[in-house]
């Protein structure tokens, strides 16, 4: 696929989702920009893994953290892949809710939003 999207190309993808109700189908396109911005999120994701396996103490139980994380790069990647307002909408969502566990996992030294003095 590569040299295509060197020359201008798009590579789409579409399968429908919600076909009856409101004609929404999950639209995946990729192009030279997408590529770059794809590579971009899995090389600093796959950073970010590396570097926190040195980071973490092998007595603390971290595989919370890589789901998380695995899932957080997941839906980062869904938003440059996505080609429907919906469907970034969902990612974009996704990617705040692994974004929120992701804090939340931090322990006693994570700032605590919901509990707050009113």
């Amino acid at each position: 696929m590569a040299p295509g999207l060197l020359d201008g190309e798009n590579v789409s993808e579409q399968v429908p989702w919600i076909p009856t109700a409101v004609d929404v189908s999950i639209s995946l396109r990729l192009d030279g920009l997408g590529m770059v911005f794809l590579l971009l999120v899995l090389f600093i994701g796959a950073l970010v893994m590396a570097y926190s396996t040195r980071y973490f103490s092998p007595k603390k139980k971290t595989s919370d953290f890589y789901m998380w994380m695995l899932l957080f790069v997941f839906a980062m990647s869904g938003m440059v892949l996505a080609d429907d307002m919906i469907l970034l909408f969902v990612f974009w969502e996704f990617t705040t809710l692994c974004s929120f566990f992701l804090i939340n996992r931090s322990g006693d030294k994570a700032p605590r939003l919901l509990s707050a003095p009113c």
